[in-house]
């Protein structure tokens, strides 16, 4: 059996939190963001917290200037790019899938069929797992190293801003439309069916206005 380490347990739980407090703005970049305060707020040790910050600043959330640390300015703008980003991302993997020979594409029906088996009054956070868990098979059936890496970078961003857009309006409308819209983006990729491209890039517009709309709430 393997340990678990406690300790990255709750530096995750740290790094998540704090994630989820800097893209609701609750940071301004005028703060510093000093080690004791945040072990503080989050309940964790200082060597927990540097891990936390070390996370984020690799994600790019927050920056480090002459040992001071500051959350970076989570805009309107910052959204639009990450999601412009992801899309030529799942794009190009796409693509490269409908050209390829063969697709391994037995993990995404995994995972829909984990959905359909044991998805039901399941809690939000189940499914925006599945969400991203669903996004990376995808890029990673694609074979190319260099795009799975570029949009591992922002995978941990994107899980924190599906748990915060899901109001309680949104969470409903979530929950019912994600197995039909990922079964039908696998469909036409299983066939090679080029207007996979066009749902992918609907998908990801989508996601991106919801997001604007909820960040602006």
């Amino acid at each position: 059996m393997t340990k678990i380490d406690s300790r990255s347990y709750v530096s995750k739980g740290a790094i998540e939190k704090l994630r989820e407090d800097i893209i609701l703005k609750k940071y301004s970049p005028e703060d510093r963001l000093l080690e004791v305060e945040l072990a503080k707020i989050y309940n964790v040790s200082r060597g927990s917290i540097r891990v936390v910050i070390q996370k984020l600043i690799h994600e790019g959330l927050i920056e480090e200037n002459n040992k001071e640390k500051r959350v970076i300015s989570f805009t309107n703008k910052t959204i639009e790019n990450m999601y412009e980003l992801r899309l030529w991302l799942e794009m190009k993997a796409v693509k490269i899938l409908i050209e390829s020979d063969a697709i391994k594409y037995y993990p995404l029906i995994q995972i829909l069929s984990e959905l359909e088996h044991e998805g039901k009054n399941m809690e939000i956070s189940y499914y925006c797992n599945l969400d991203i868990r669903f996004h990376r098979k995808l890029l990673q059936a694609s074979n190319n190293r260099a795009i799975l890496q570029a949009w591992e970078t922002m995978s941990s961003a994107f899980f924190t801003l599906l748990k915060v857009n899901t109001t309680k309006e949104y969470r409903k409308r979530y929950v019912i439309e994600f197995f039909g819209k990922h079964k039908k983006i696998l469909d036409l990729l299983i066939v090679r069916d080029k207007t996979c491209l066009k749902e992918i890039a609907t998908h990801i517009e989508d996601a991106k206005n919801i997001t604007l709309g909820v960040i602006k709430k």
